[in-house]
């Protein structure tokens, strides 16, 4: 599902609206309107799963009360969440990080537009990357939120935060690969990864 940034994991069910709903199994709530094929995110750290706990059970809606159940395992509670009405969400882009760098020639400059994006990108030519506004809510190829690859040129990247919390066994804010590489990181904020750079 192109801009849901969730997984096998996640609960799927319906809206009293007809929206498509979806859970990542954990604090992200993702909303799908097919009338205007908006993705929309919705955070529920505050009240939800802890990070990293997953809530494994299909989500059920409870149509009388209007909220959906679900559990984590045989030794935790059941989860009840009610979908705020009066609340729109953060619109999820659905264009890659990726396709931005795909267009780009080598040793050029990228700004990427300021939003909320599913998964980072592979850096592997030379570029200068200015990722102010950007938000990035999962990893990459299951190796960080950037992953510089082979990149034999230099590397630039500027105004990178993540503080989300993402999870992928080993995960990196930035990994890079390969050798004689030539990163430059500058005002930049690495949080919530298992690993910086």
């Amino acid at each position: 599902m192109p801009g849901a940034g969730v997984d096998g994991h996640s609960g799927l069910a319906m809206t009293r609206d007809n929206k498509l709903i979806v859970r990542d199994g954990a604090s992200f709530i993702h909303v799908f309107d097919p009338d205007t094929r908006e993705w929309r995110l919705f955070d529920w750290k505050l009240n939800g799963p802890k990070n990293g706990v997953r809530v494994y059970s299909k989500w059920v809606w409870v149509p009388r009360y209007d909220l959906y159940v679900g559990y984590a395992d045989y030794k935790s509670p059941v989860w009840v969440y009610r979908h705020p009405k009066n609340q729109k969400g953060k619109i999820v882009n659905t264009t890659s990080i990726q396709s931005y760098l795909k267009k780009a020639p080598s040793g050029d400059s990228v700004t990427v537009p300021p939003g909320i994006y599913r998964a980072g990108a592979i850096i592997s030519k030379s570029i200068k990357l200015n990722m102010e506004g950007v938000r990035i809510i999962g990893p990459t190829h299951g190796k960080g939120v950037l992953l510089i690859k082979n990149a034999a040129c230099p590397v630039i990247i500027e105004n990178f935060r993540t503080t989300d919390a993402v999870r992928c066994g080993n995960c990196a804010g930035i990994k890079i690969e390969g050798k004689n590489f030539n990163v430059t990181v500058r005002n930049s904020y690495i949080s919530n990864a298992e690993m910086g750079i």
